[in-house]
């Protein structure tokens, strides 16, 4: 006999919600999260994932020098 699945909560509306984010690196002294640099990556990202949707994430990985 199959085990019963647990219950989960209900999330709300959306699973990630992403307000107004900016991020970036400098590529002559790396700084991490600190500082924006000149590299910008993404810049007033808003993103919103409804719960029980699926999102890939694909691209290139690292940084190069």
């Amino acid at each position: 006999m199959a085990k019963a699945l647990p219950d989960i909560p209900p999330y709300g509306e959306y699973s990630v919600e992403v307000e107004n984010l900016t991020f970036g690196y400098n590529t002559q002294n790396f700084a991490g999260l600190s500082q924006i640099g000149d590299h910008l990556i993404l810049n007033n990202l808003d993103l919103k994932l409804p719960t029980g949707s699926r999102c890939l994430l694909i691209g290139a990985n690292g940084m190069f020098t």
